[in-house]
């Protein structure tokens, strides 16, 4: 049987899975964000010029750019290693995905609809968020 999932990790992947869709979106909205501002074309080795960055120092605005390239490569990351994960799982389980996750239903309602036992439903849940989290690198 596998190792138990530790907690922090299944509620933090659990909450990547509900926000699937808003990570994808705001990373659009990132990217488009970097290209408009020339963001992630910087020569880091001419922070000392302001003249590219009116507003505040080239310092906190070079700053600023690196954060933000960071977090689009985290949520690149994260939108990736869930799209793996699922198209890893059979059938049954992208179905309950899909309930879960996408359209936020609750287990009562799944259960009733796939059908299925509330015992498959707990254990297809776990087996999602084992999957995802070792593509995610957090658990072995």
């Amino acid at each position: 049987m596998s190792k138990k999932i530790p907690p922090a990790i299944f509620k933090f992947v659990e909450h990547e899975l509900y926000n699937y869709e808003d990570t994808k979106e705001e990373l659009k909205e990132l990217k488009e964000d970097i290209a408009e501002s020339g963001l992630g074309n910087l020569d880091y080795d001419d922070f000392s010029s302001t003249e590219s960055y009116p507003s505040g120092s080239s310092t906190e605005t070079a700053t600023v750019d690196i954060l933000q390239n960071k977090v689009a490569k985290r949520m690149s990351n994260t939108i990736r290693y869930i799209d793996k994960a699922i198209r890893e799982l059979d059938e049954e389980k992208v179905r309950l995905y899909i309930k879960k996750y996408r359209q936020n239903k609750s287990w009562q309602t799944i259960v009733e609809e796939m059908p299925i036992s509330q015992s498959t439903f707990f254990r297809y849940r776990k087996e999602i968020v084992r999957k995802v989290a070792k593509k995610m690198g957090l658990i072995n």
